[in-house]
Formats: structure tokens, C-alpha cells, sequence
């Protein structure tokens, strides 16, 4: 300062040297200073840094005003850097300087008029800009495509759509309560991967229009999600996955904004309410908001909670600034309303604190917005803030007491919150497990884009492509795609030898894809003629899923068995051929294990004479395939091994069950209990589940109750029951099943009522036990728990409460 305040004087001394004399008059600088800026304009345009704006900056009422102009952006983005460098620095030296602090008093009223004036102007002119409609249309719009690009590179473009439209209805929550309640310049704009916001202008807002404005955006989607699942559960709407998914990202986008952290839309609720008076609490709420959420984003995993922490957290510095200011501001009288020019008054004149010296204009204009509001609306008294807080904790509780009063939350909660079962007691996974294929974690988009730059690559690379991107379709159930893609395929591989693996493929490929029986077997008797059998471990895998599949294609019976069979013959050779190497043994052995139980059904189902018999040896068969290993084995093939031979065990135990045999099936259930570890985990789960389920059904099928008590309370107390209760129409009507064979009659009422409940419903289960036999139902009520649940279901009351639903629903539709 001083070395610049010597060099000032040299050039005045200079000057008056030279006969010129000093300026003192302010206005002869200010015309001056004007004049030079016009002579600067015709240059800024002719570089293309300027441009004009409507309208002018009028000095005083009445006089003629001075034409407006704007710096473009890419100037004013290569400015912004020294600007910014230049205003600390002479904040630093200002702040500095001795004199600073003797000239602030004297010179303070003309700071806080310069100010205002300045913070006049920026109002003027942001309410200008926001006043213009055409723009806020444009920046809905391309927030909007940015959102969607971004989701869908991040998530899925379902999910992204999901998103975008539950933001959109919480965000036009908040917009359409601030016309409500009066607020100006609205606008909406999406922010992409992390939400969206709703903006308008109204510092003189009240604490109960700032209540109304913040619950109005999560409280729509709430309510719409819990319509929506109760929708869903009652049967009023169809079941979807689109309707679900939507239900539950409205419920959690929603529920999520109403926690009571900041600056989420609960956050700000507590922080009008409770701290708005203390502006050190608020800053703790605020601090204590940015680590909840942190460490919710690290809890969930999610990124984009832990971005948005992140976020928050670089602006802590900008709420520190805030509690200081606000702790020097003079506050107003009880019941006094303040202009918006007064507030700003106010709060200017606290910045101008020694402490806040090196603020430049955009620090104190930033303080001025934030808290603006907070001294002209009117306060609430302790009564209102009671009154806000509970309504306010009704906003919290009124989804949660919903979902659970309706019923609506059994869809979908437990698959959201998982059981916890112990991890297995395994040794360091071997080296010989298989590795996971990399083609599976490719998502659909990637292989759309691939498909387009499919023509860009070599023939062999094409059609790898062509056959990577059919099978995701065929994944995806997408068969019509799936079909075009390995038409697409064949055309290139048409010409390969028989020999080649990708040939073959394309071939089963069509024969899973094409929807015509007929065609589809021709595709699979055509692979089985051209490919030689012995021709390697691919080709003859390729033969064996064509026989497989061919089998389940088949028009009769016994065709499907003869092609399982060549399909099982196929499988045993692999997996003997590959004994040595347990990765190569895995898949055939399973693939063998599978087909026997598919032989071992349709056998059962052709009933011919020695059928029963062989079904029975097939199933025996899979038991004997998987050896137990010695009790000092854990590692991971050990443990699949003894899984697969217990699982084995039961569905021989259930056959033996459908065959009468009700004491062969307890016996083996009973065998496979002693085989299970005393500490059940997460693999063993399911097993015991089934072998408690078999005990209970061998006894329900006996000719006594016998030890039925025991058994059903084991196996409602097993495992899976404990950590995930069953509460379903199958649970109810085997409940009643079983009490109303114990005698216990209050338990078998009240099955039965929770089974007419269900009826309401209706849907699959309903129309499976009460409509009439079919195809698809004529070979599962052979079991004997599908006869028993049919049984109940009359005897319930099901059947007929179903029924008369179903005659009102057209009358009320109408």
C-alpha cells in the first residue's frame, strides 16, 4: 500500500511538473472514468467479449441511463481466475493496512449505501433473468437429457427413468406449494446423478409457508408409492416390475428427503423450527448432517449419497462464515416485519466487522441471500413450533403405519432386509473353482454398442459379438431380439465347418430362440446331424445341450425321454472323461444330476410298466453321484457335495411319498436331519427347511397324527421360518392343514381367516387351487401337498370368497 500510494504521488508530481493539475472533483472522475469505458466498448465488441443487454442503469430517478453490457462467457471464464485472485489479494492488503481500521468508521455509511445499491441491482437483475420463461423450459429440458445420460451410464436407463420421474413429481411438490403460497420466479431444474431443485423467490415467507413448501415435495411420493403397493397387494393393479420398482424408488427417494438432516427437505424443516434462532446450533446441525450422510452413503454403499456428502461438505466452510454473521446481527423486536431492504441492511452492516474485512462483494451478497429469509418472515411462538414438530413427525410415520396397517409392505420388505444366517465353516475357496465368465458382466446397453460397431471388426470378432449380445437377449427373456441376433449370427457362420464351436452355437442358439416348435427342433436336429460326436469336450458339450433341449421341446413323452437320455449319456461321458479336473467335472456332473430328475419325472408321468421302478433307480442314481466327503473335509467342493447329495436324499423321500410310502419318506427325512451341522448355516438353511417340511407332510400322510405336533413346531421354528417368518396363502392353508389334523381348533380359525383375507386378492395361487384342472396344474396336483392345499381351499372358504369376488368386479367396474 505504501509503495503504491508513493508511486501515485510521483506521477502527480510529474504531471503538475509539467503544467497539468490534479483532479479533485469526484464527479469530473466518474465521467471520466465513464467516458473511457465507451471508448473501451467498440473494442470488447469487435474482439467478441461484449455483448449489449436490454434495458440501462439509470443513476438516478428520472435521469437518462447508461446502456447495459455482459461479458461473454469464455471471457469471463478466462477472468474469473485473476479476478478472484485480485479481490483477496487487495483484501489482504486492505485488512492490513493501519489505516484501514482509523478510516472505517467515517467511511462506513458509504460502504453499506454502495452495498445496497450493488445488492439492488443484482436483485433487479436476477429477477430478470429468472422472469423469463423460454429459458426455464430450455433448462428443464436439457437438465432432464443430462439426468437420463448420466443415470444411464451409472445405473440402467429403466433405473434412470425411475429416477428422473420420481424426482420430477417430488421436485413439483415443492414448485406447485410455492405458487401456493405466493413465491416468485419458480423454477425447476434437475441436477444430474445426484436430484433435482425447485427454486423461487419469497423472503418474506413465513416459517409455517416454509413447513408447507418443504413437506410438499416428499409427501406426494410417499403417498403415491404406498397407493401403489397396496394397489399391487390387494390386486387392484396387475403385478409389474415397473409399478413395483417405481412404488419402492418413490418410497425411498421420498423417505430419504424427510430425514431430518441437512440439507435434506426434513433437515430443513428441523432447522426452521429449532435452530434458526442459534446460529452455532445450526451450524452443528449442519455438520452433524454432513457426517450422518456420510456415513449412510458408506453404510448403503451408494455412491452418489457419499457424493453428495462430499459435496456438502465443501460448502461447510460457507456455513461457518454464516453462523459469525448471523451472531452480530441486530435482531428485530418481537412481531416486527422487516422490508427486504431493511434485512439486508442489517446484515450488510455486520459484515462490515473488522473480522470480515477481507470479504470481497460476492462473500457479503452470499451471507445477505442465506439469510435473508430468516429475518422477514414471521416467527413462530413456542406453541407453533410444537404444533410444526408434530406435524412433522406425522409426515414421518404416516408411510411406515400405512404400509403396515395395509399389508402392503409383506410384498416387498423382506426381500429389502434379507435374513442373516450364520456364514459356512469353510476353508480358503480351492484354486479349482471355476472363473466366473466375463461375458455376464456385460450389460445390455454395452452390447448394443458393440452390435454397432459390430461391422468395423473382423468376421470372427463379428460374429463372437453377434452371439455374446443374442445370448444377453435370450437372458433377458428378449426373444424376438435374441432370434434376430443369431439369424444374424448364422448368416456368418453358415459357411464355417462343422468342426467349429461358434457354428454350433449358433445353431442351439436358434433352437432356444425361435418361438415355432417345429423349426425350433429342425435347428436342433440339424446341429446333431452336421456336429460328429467325439469331436472334443466344446463340441460335444454343444450336442448335449441340444439333446436337452430338444427333450423339453419334444411332443410326447417318451421322445422327451429318449432325448434326455442321449442328453444323460452325453453329460456321464463328460464328466468321466474331465474326473481329473474338478472345474471340468463341475458342469456335466450337474448337468447329469439335472437330467436324471427330469427323466426320473417323466417316467413317473408316462406310467408305463417299470417306469415307477426307474424313475426310482434315476433318483437313487443322483444320490449316488455326489460321494460324502470325510467329516475333516471343509472345503467349498465338500460342502456343495454334501448339499447336493441331502438334496438328493429329499427328492427321493418326496417320490417315495407320492408313492405312499409315507414311512420311507419320514425315514430318509429323518436321516438327512442327523446330517445336518447342529449350527445351521447359510448353506444348510434350505436343506433343513425341506427335510422339516417332508418330516411334517410323511406324517400328515400317515395313518395316526403320530409325532405331527413335534414335527410342525420343528419346522416352524427352523432356520428360515425364525430369521423370515412365512405369512402367505401357501403358509396359511398348510397351517390350517396341520391344526385343523391336530384338533387345535382356535390356531385353524385363525388360519382360516387369514387365508379369506388372501382371497380378496385373488390372483395365481387362488386361480391354481380353485379353477379348474389344466395342463399346467394336472401334473402338480399329483403331489401331495397341491392335493391337500386344494382340499383346504374349498374347505376354507377360499374357492367361493374368491368366486364372489370375482362375479361383483364387473358390476363395480361398470
Amino acid at each position: 500500500m505504501r509503495e503504491a500510494w508513493q508511486g501515485h504521488q510521483r506521477r502527480v508530481d510529474a504531471g503538475c511538473a509539467a503544467g497539468r493539475q490534479p483532479v479533485t472533483d469526484i464527479d469530473t472522475v466518474r465521467d471520466a472514468t465513464i467516458a473511457w469505458s465507451q471508448e473501451m466498448l467498440p473494442y470488447g465488441v469487435a474482439q467478441g467479449y461484449l455483448t449489449p443487454l436490454p434495458g440501462a442503469l439509470a443513476a438516478e430517478p428520472g435521469s437518462v441511463g447508461v446502456p447495459l453490457w455482459r461479458i461473454r462467457w469464455p471471457a469471463a471464464m478466462r477472468l474469473a481466475p485473476a479476478l478472484l485472485r485480485g479481490v483477496r489479494r487487495s483484501g489482504r492488503v486492505l485488512s492490513g493496512h493501519p489505516a484501514a481500521a482509523a478510516s472505517a468508521l467515517p467511511n462506513a455509511e458509504v460502504a453499506l449505501q454502495n452495498d445496497l445499491q450493488a445488492f439492488e441491482q443484482h436483485q433487479s437483475h436476477m429477477a430478470e433473468v429468472a422472469a423469463r420463461p423460454r429459458r426455464k423450459w430450455l433448462a428443464l429440458g436439457v437438465t432432464a437429457a443430462l439426468f437420463m445420460v448420466v443415470g444411464g451410464l451409472l445405473m440402467s436407463w429403466r433405473s434412470a427413468l425411475l429416477v428422473l420421474v420420481a424426482i420430477a413429481l417430488h421436485e413439483g411438490g415443492h414448485w406447485w406449494a410455492m405458487r401456493c403460497f405466493g413465491y416468485r420466479n419458480l423454477s425447476v431444474l434437475f441436477i444430474p446423478g445426484l436430484g433435482g431443485v425447485a427454486m423461487g423467490h419469497k423472503p418474506e415467507a413465513s416459517t409455517w409457508n416454509k413447513l408447507g413448501v418443504y413437506l410438499a415435495g416428499p409427501m406426494p411420493g410417499l403417498l403415491l408409492g404406498v397407493a401403489l403397493l397396496l394397489a399391487v397387494a390387494r390386486g387392484w393393479l396387475p403385478s409389474s416390475g415397473w409399478v413395483s420398482d417405481f412404488a419402492i424408488m418413490c418410497l425411498a427417494i421420498n423417505y430419504l428427503n424427510l430425514l431430518p438432516v441437512h440439507p435434506l427437505d426434513g433437515g430443513r424443516v428441523v432447522e426452521s423450527l429449532l435452530f434458526v434462532r442459534w446460529p452455532v446450533l445450526r451450524f452443528a446441525f449442519v455438520l452433524i448432517g454432513v457426517f450422518a450422510l456420510a456415513a449412510l452413503g458408506w453404510f448403503l454403499g451408494d455412491a452418489v449419497t457419499l457424493a453428495l456428502a462430499g459435496l456438502l461438505a465443501l460448502g461447510l466452510a460457507h456455513h461457518w462464515r454464516l453462523m459469525r454473521v448471523d451472531q452480530l446481527v441486530a435482531r428485530p423486536a418481537a412481531g416486527q416485519a422487516l422490508s427486504e431492504r431493511d434485512a439486508a441492511a442489517r446484515i450488510f452492516k455486520a459484515t462490515q466487522h473488522p473480522r470480515f474485512s477481507r470479504w470481497s462483494f460476492t462473500q457479503r451478497l452470499a451471507a445477505v441471500r442465506a439469510l435473508l429469509p430468516e429475518f422477514q418472515g414471521a416467527r413462530l411462538g413456542v406453541v407453533g413450533t410444537l404444533a410444526g414438530l408434530v406435524l412433522y413427525a406425522a409426515c414421518l410415520a404416516l408411510p411406515v403405519v400405512a404400509l403396515v396397517a395395509s399389508g402392503a409392505a409383506s410384498g416387498w420388505w423382506p426381500v429389502k432386509s434379507a435374513p442373516k444366517y450364520p456364514p459356512d465353516d469353510v476353508q480358503k475357496p480351492s484354486a479349482s473353482l471355476p472363473a466366473p465368465d466375463a461375458a455376464l458382466s456385460i450389460t445390455s446397453e454395452e452390447w448394443t454398442r458393440r452390435l454397432a460397431r459390430a461391422s468395423e471388426q473382423p468376421a470372427n470378432q463379428c460374429l463372437q459379438t453377434y452371439l455374446g449380445a443374442a445370448g444377453d437377449a435370450l437372458d433377458m427373456e428378449d426373444m424376438q431380439t435374441a432370434l434376430e441376433r443369431y439369424q444374424q449370427a448364422w448368416l456368418l457362420a453358415e459357411g464355417l465347418p462343422a468342426t467349429e464351436p461358434d457354428r454350433a452355437r449358433a445353431q442351439l442358439g436358434l433352437l432356444r430362440a425361435t418361438s415355432d416348435p417345429e423349426a425350433a427342433r429342425s435347428w436342433g436336429l440339424r446341429l446333431l446331424a452336421d456336429v460328429p460326436a467325439g469331436a472334443g469336450h466344446v463340441l460335444d458339450t454343444l450336442r448335449a445341450e441340444a439333446e436337452r433341449d430338444l427333450a423339453y421341446n419334444a411332443p410326447t413323452v417318451t421322445a422327451q425321454i429318449e432325448h434326455m437320455q442321449r442328453a444323460l449319456m452325453h453329460w456321464e461321458m463328460l464328466a468321466q472323461g474331465a474326473s481329473n479336473n474338478a472345474t471340468d467335472h463341475e458342469v456335466p456332473a450337474q448337468q447329469a444330476s439335472y437330467a436324471r430328475s427330469s427323466l426320473s419325472r417323466w417316467h413317473d408321468q408316462r406310467g408305463q410298466p417299470g417306469d415307477v421302478d426307474e424313475a426310482r433307480l434315476l433318483l437313487q442314481g443322483n444320490v449316488d453321484a455326489w460321494e460324502w466327503p470325510a467329516p475333516s473335509d471343509r472345503s467349498p467342493d465338500a460342502l456343495r457335495n454334501r448339499i447336493r447329495r441331502t438334496s438328493a436324499m429329499l427328492d427321493l423321500a418326496w417320490f417315495a411319498l407320492a408313492h405312499g410310502q409315507a414311512e420311507t419318506s419320514r425315514q430318509i427325512a429323518q436321516r438327512v436331519l442327523t446330517m445336518i451341522p447342529a449350527q445351521v448355516t447359510v448353506s444348510w438353511v434350505h436343506v433343513q427347511d425341506r427335510a422339516l417340511e417332508t418330516r411334517v407332510w410323511a406324517d400328515l400322510s400317515g395313518q395316526g397324527i403320530g409325532d405331527l405336533g413335534e414335527s410342525w413346531k420343528a419346522w416352524q421354528s427352523s432356520a428360515r421360518n425364525t430369521a423370515q417368518p412365512r405369512r402367505d396363502l401357501i403358509a396359511q392353508l398348510d397351517r390350517w392343514v396341520v391344526t385343523h389334523r391336530l384338533g387345535l381348533g382356535g390356531q385353524a380359525d385363525e388360519a382360516r381367516a387369514n387365508v379369506l383375507r388372501a382371497a380378496e386378492r385373488g390372483g395365481y395361487w387362488v386361480e391354481r387351487w380353485c379353477g379348474p384342472l389344466g395342463n399346467d396344474t394336472a401334473e402338480a396336483a399329483q403331489d401331495v401337498r397341491e392335493r391337500a392345499r386344494r382340499d383346504a381351499a374349498q374347505a376354507t372358504g377360499l374357492c367361493a370368497t374368491a368366486n364372489s369376488a370375482a362375479a361383483k368386479a364387473p358390476v363395480e367396474n361398470r
